[in-house]
């Protein structure tokens, strides 16, 4: 069966957007509980899965990464109280 180039943009888009849709949990998961680092690398992860895949490899990920920053321990603040943050 030969595809157009159409088509191929169409499962492109489609894969990546599907993929960021999913990671937007793990990303603003670990922006409300302090793990930023881990909800960027989450929603990266997400967004390649979904091109990968889709909706069937996206969706484990997301899981995944969600429940990794909703179990793990908050980031310890420093003596004044504020917690770290990345390195800008």
């Amino acid at each position: 069966m030969q595809h157009t180039t159409a088509y191929m943009i169409g499962v492109f888009a489609g894969g990546l957007v599907v993929g960021m849709l999913c990671g937007l949990g793990p990303l603003l998961t670990g922006r409300k509980r302090g793990r930023e680092a881990l909800g960027i690398g989450g929603f990266i992860a997400c967004a390649i899965s979904g091109l990968v895949l889709g909706l069937l490899l996206a969706i484990p990920v997301a899981l995944i990464f969600t429940m990794i920053i909703f179990f793990s321990k908050p980031p310890a603040a420093d003596d004044k109280g504020v917690p770290p943050t990345l390195p800008r």
